[in-house]
């Protein structure tokens, strides 16, 4: 008897009082399925969109916070011109200076934020602060 028999599949060579045996066993090499593949592309495109829609929340809101402090800035330098043309401050709602075509020929601007019109305080002469 053999001490070591060959397995299934395998063959034995003699040499000598040595036996080798190699195995005939293909090797399966595993690649990824395209189920697989298209999973992560899906899973990867959820996260992208994910962190898109993060960044632009950061970089739209401050924008328009910017936007809303400059339309404010315009309105005082002109209200101030107002008052050196009509020598009287315009009205608090700006209805006088807005309806003339002269200080905003587009019309009177609102807020890009939460589109509410500006109010001018008559005594500090500015506009209202808003919390955005």
């Amino acid at each position: 008897m053999e001490p070591n028999p060959p397995r299934f599949g395998a063959r034995a060579t003699n040499l000598g009082k040595l036996t080798v045996s190699h195995s005939y066993r293909k090797r399966t090499c595993r690649g990824i399925s395209s189920l697989e593949l298209l999973s992560i592309v899906t899973v990867l495109a959820v996260m992208a969109v994910m962190a898109i829609s993060f960044i632009h929340e950061l970089s739209v809101e401050p924008a328009a916070i910017d936007h809303c402090v400059a339309r404010q800035k315009q309105i005082e330098l002109q209200t101030h011109l107002w008052y050196h043309v009509q020598g009287q401050w315009p009205a608090s709602d700006l209805s006088d200076i807005g309806s003339d075509p002269n200080y905003f020929p587009q019309g009177l601007p609102c807020c890009p934020v939460n589109n509410e019109p500006y109010e001018f305080d008559p005594l500090t002469h500015h506009c209202r602060d808003y919390q955005h």
